[in-house]
């Protein structure tokens, strides 16, 4: 027993699909609790891979609030799952790395405060919901090829975070990337919509490049008071073509002022 926590990775054949969380008795989800017990306790245990069949939904708090995984987990690898839903990882403040290769949705607060998380590898990834990705500190720089929906908060207090790609990226939600106080600059090729005070808190953010050919509509202040002061004004840069649409959507926004 006492050999077996020398074992540093985890992995699971899910053959039928997973439910409930890791302390329900009962759930289907359960049995990876009892994957962990039987090797004597969480030992040296740094590594989970979840795969097979019945992977590629993940269920609905399926960690949070645990001991499965909120201490322990620094390595997360999810080869099968296409959708995981809210919460199954929030809290997991040990977790550097989430393998995510064939995601294309991640439901509510997925990695909230995840505080170490600094890789997330999620290139189908196409819809990301609120506060998914809130507070990941260990975050500097996430390329998100096929994003086309951020929720509200997405990145929010992501304070280390300075580099954002995110090309496709179509709609963003109220203070989606609020508090990223490293981040001096973004390009958003394809940004149609966005929620409230999207940047608000950003202190460093002086440059937002618009590049499509589609006019964006801001909701209310996207960038909120705080950097709309002489000192540390952000310009925004968009095509010769929307250049006096966009002039119109600055004065509204010097008017809410």
């Amino acid at each position: 027993m006492g050999a077996k926590t020398d074992v540093k990775k985890l992995v699971i054949q899910a053959t039928l699909p997973l439910s409930g969380n890791a302390g329900s008795a009962g759930s289907d989800w359960k049995y990876l609790y009892d994957e962990i017990t039987s090797l004597g306790g969480y030992g040296n245990l740094t590594d989970l891979e979840i795969d097979g069949p019945g992977a590629a939904t993940i269920p609905e708090d399926a960690m949070h609030f645990s001991s499965v995984g909120s201490a322990w987990l620094e390595k997360l690898s999810l080869p099968s799952a296409t959708e995981l839903k809210n919460f199954p990882f929030r809290y997991c403040t040990a977790l550097v790395e989430a393998d995510l290769p064939v995601a294309r949705k991640i439901g509510i607060g997925a990695f909230d405060q995840d505080y170490q998380l600094a890789s997330v590898n999620a290139p189908l990834l196409e819809e990301c919901d609120d506060y998914a990705l809130r507070a990941c500190n260990g975050l500097r720089e996430i390329s998100l090829p096929s994003l086309v929906r951020l929720g509200s908060q997405g990145f929010r207090n992501c304070i280390n975070l300075a580099l954002i790609s995110a090309p496709w990226l179509e709609e963003a939600g109220t203070f989606a990337f609020s508090d990223c106080r490293s981040l001096e600059s973004i390009t958003l090729p394809s940004l149609r919509t966005t929620g409230v005070y999207i940047f608000s808190y950003s202190t460093k953010l002086t440059r937002v490049i618009l590049p499509g050919n589609t006019l964006c509509t801001f909701q209310m202040s996207p960038f909120g008071n705080v950097i709309l002061a002489p000192a540390n004004a952000v310009e925004i840069v968009v095509p010769a073509s929307l250049e006096a649409a966009y002039e119109k959507e600055q004065e509204k926004e010097q008017n809410l002022q």
